[in-house]
């Protein structure tokens, strides 16, 4: 089946109460955070090239929490597909399993270049409203917004990774809050035993575990070694093939 046909498929399931709501928490925490951001720069007291550091703080808040619910949207899109009996009829129907992992990715996509939209939409509007127009220009280079659709992107091939690979919305779900908070773990324990013993080291722990090194690579101002760049890509793949070749020999049922 073509990608045209594939895509026109998925975005007809889409309309659904589930989605809704999370596509109004999305809206209204983009620009809810924006315009307190904003308006606590503008009461401030604050030098006019501030704006830069505002700006870069609304971006990286919405990366967080936009993050946050395109993974929770994808988990329950799919999961929704498990458990409705809805990928058994796309498979009598004609779809492959590949066509519908395909589906599956591309409607992430769609997600994530939606949700760098609203950010930028917002930024846009806070900046103009401010006459900082120039600064949000400058703010708005290349490496920033390539940042920013990476964090996303991220966040959702890890979604994918784990609905595909567990099936389950609730074990998904789970999985995805717990994950963050023992990597998160592990790192304090590190950097504490490490400050306790008084070594000098320049190992770090974060640039190995898989939902910490993104942020290693986006959120380094130093140099970045080519090990971290090497390592986050490759648990990029690993979140892309290690779900598509389980879901391709896996049970159908949830």
């Amino acid at each position: 089946m073509n990608i045209k046909r594939i895509i026109s498929i998925e975005l007809l399931k889409l309309p659904v109460m589930s989605n809704y709501i999370i596509l109004g928490i999305l809206l209204f925490l983009d620009f809810a955070f924006s315009f307190l951001f904003f308006y606590q720069f503008s009461s401030s007291a604050s030098e006019s090239d501030s704006f830069m550091d505002v700006g870069r703080q609304i971006l990286n808040t919405q990366a967080s929490f936009g993050g946050m619910l395109i993974c929770i949207f994808i988990i329950l899109n799919v999961g929704g597909e498990y458990k409705n009996g809805t990928l058994s009829k796309n498979l009598i129907d004609g779809f492959s399993r590949e066509d519908f992992y395909v589906g599956k990715f591309f409607v992430m996509l769609f997600c994530v270049l939606f949700a760098l939209i609203v950010g930028v939409v917002s930024l846009t509007i806070g900046s103009l409203a401010l006459g900082k127009w120039n600064d949000f220009l400058h703010l708005m280079d290349v490496t920033f917004v390539i940042n920013f659709f990476i964090q996303l992107f991220y966040n959702g091939i890890f979604a994918l990774f784990l609905i595909f690979l567990f099936k389950k919305v609730a074990i998904s779900l789970v999985l995805y809050f717990v994950w963050g908070v023992f990597e998160n773990i592990l790192t304090g324990i590190q950097y504490v035993y490490f400050k306790t013993q008084e070594i000098d080291s320049t190992f770090r722990l974060d640039e190995y575990l898989p939902r910490s090194s993104i942020e290693v690579v986006l959120n380094s101002t130093e140099y970045i070694h080519p090990s971290s760049i090497v390592i986050t890509g490759i648990y990029i793949l690993l979140f892309l093939l290690i779900p598509y070749f389980s879901f391709l020999k896996s049970d159908i049922k949830s």
